[in-house]
């Protein structure tokens, strides 16, 4: 190690420009509003995204970032099982959303905590207006306008929320929103973080997410545990009962068992993927093309297990626990951080639903998983570390067939959909093929092309039985 030096008057000057890529880099996740969306980022700007992820990576390995080696490690393992899939486009679909979000963890630092809080506060509450304006002026037109049967049943569930689109989606944001807000309130007690908690608190009720309301409340009371037991403990009644009687109402027990169930079949279905395929599981993101075959009777149609480990072991086999495990042993890494609540939190998130492929708000277990790091000085040193000029290699081994992946297909977008959807239809990938072609319906006139209507007229009737 060499004796610590001043930060260079080069890094001085570009700092201002690197903490604004990092947060236009997330808001591009999580979708600005009014302009994009982030379950994917869109077709079109993933270049661009993959482009500033690759920009800050660099960024990051001037100011000397490491990537820790079990994070390393799960990327090497992910990278090499995207390469051994039998469907490439598939796995590379995958890898480029994992690539996105993990950028975050070489990019942001202990420093950013007291800026990147606030920020996603204030984005926060810029969504909750978005999602009230969508529920309260978009829905109510749409409805007055749509006559298609099955596209006014999927509005009149309204299940999408903001650029976030789906409720377990958006309720992991405001998880991690929710928490860091009452975190801010324990530490430094400052009553504008009140605001978010408030609310985020309500919105998280509203999306009735159970999964992230049980995990943000169980936290809440942990941390208020360790501030004061008669808090915690106040908390904890004044939740159980609120909390209980408006999901029993607002959700139901019907809605709830029947879901739980859904998640039941699906791991069984994952867990027998994998007893078939032990060692190298069928692929990554392969789960899609053979849950058909091993779903159980009266179960939904899904793309994903809705479990990073069930899911993990039906595409990778043993490969898959491997990663499980250092993933585990990196969170483990962590523990001494006063972020590690959070990242606990959303780790958990991670494990009982399939969000750790969703770049908008896996983005934020990495950059709070970046913040937890030990901050570095700035050492004599020629040339690149080696750490560093070995993960930029790993980071770029990836990131160009990612960013290939992204560019090399059709840039017509009923074209492209029409080609995904037959490929689904061949592959028996039933839930994708669903998706697309109500997609594809929205943008094709029936009168000009009426085969397309006869199939998603056809499906319906599969979708229903």
């Amino acid at each position: 190690m060499g004796a610590p030096l001043q930060v260079p008057l080069f890094f001085e000057i570009l700092k201002p420009l690197f903490i604004f890529l990092k947060l236009f880099y997330l808001a591009l996740l999580m979708g600005i509003p009014f302009v994009t969306g982030s379950v994917y980022v869109q077709r079109p700007l993933a270049p661009y995204a993959l482009l500033l992820a690759g920009l800050l990576i660099l960024l990051g390995f001037l100011y000397q970032k490491r990537l820790p080696f079990p994070a390393a490690a799960a990327f090497l393992f992910l990278f090499g099982a995207a390469l051994l899939s039998p469907e490439k486009t598939l796995s590379f679909e995958y890898l480029a959303a994992f690539f996105l979000s993990f950028t975050a963890l070489l990019v942001f630092d202990p420093a950013d905590e007291k800026l990147l809080t606030p920020f996603l506060a204030f984005y926060s509450l810029a969504m909750a207006c978005y999602v009230a304006f969508q529920y309260y002026v978009v829905y109510p037109s749409l409805l007055a306008q749509v006559t298609d049967p099955a596209q006014r049943a999927i509005l009149g569930g309204m299940r999408f929320f903001g650029t976030f689109a789906l409720p377990n989606i958006y309720s992991f944001f405001l998880m991690a929103v929710v928490l860091l807000a009452f975190m801010r309130l324990l530490k430094e007690n400052k009553s504008l973080y009140w605001i978010p908690l408030l609310v985020n608190g309500t919105m998280l009720f509203l999306t009735r997410s159970f999964i992230a309301a049980v995990l943000t409340f169980l936290m809440i009371v942990i941390l208020a545990l360790k501030k004061s037991k008669i808090l915690g403990w106040g908390i904890a009644g004044a939740g159980l009962s609120v909390g209980g009687l408006f999901f029993l109402l607002a959700r139901g027990t019907e809605s709830l068992g029947q879901s739980l169930y859904f998640r039941y079949a699906n791991y069984v279905s994952a867990l027998r993927i994998f007893r078939d395929y032990p060692l190298a599981g069928t692929g990554l993101n392969h789960f899609d093309l053979y849950y058909p075959l091993y779903r159980l009777e009266g179960a939904n149609y899904v793309h994903n297990s809705h479990a990073l480990p069930f899911q993990m072991m039906a595409d990778l086999g043993g490969i898959g626990i491997a990663v499980l495990l250092l993933l585990g042993l990196f969170l483990w890494s962590l523990r001494k951080s006063p972020v590690f609540p959070l990242l606990m939190a959303l780790m958990l998130h991670f494990v009982f639903d399939l969000t750790f492929y969703i770049p908008s708000v896996a983005a934020l277990f990495w950059a709070y998983a970046g913040i937890a790091q030990k901050k570095r000085e700035y050492t004599r040193k020629k040339g690149l570390p080696l750490p560093a000029f070995a993960s930029l290699l790993l980071l770029s081994a990836a990131f160009i067939p990612s960013f290939r992946y992204y560019t090399v297909n059709p840039p017509h977008p009923v074209r492209r959909m029409e080609k995904e959807a037959r490929l689904h239809r061949e592959r028996g990938a039933l839930y994708s093929h669903f998706i697309t072609m109500y997609k594809l319906n929205q943008f094709v006139d029936a009168k000009e092309n009426p085969q397309i209507r006869e199939q998603y007229e056809e499906y319906k009737k599969i979708w229903n039985q």
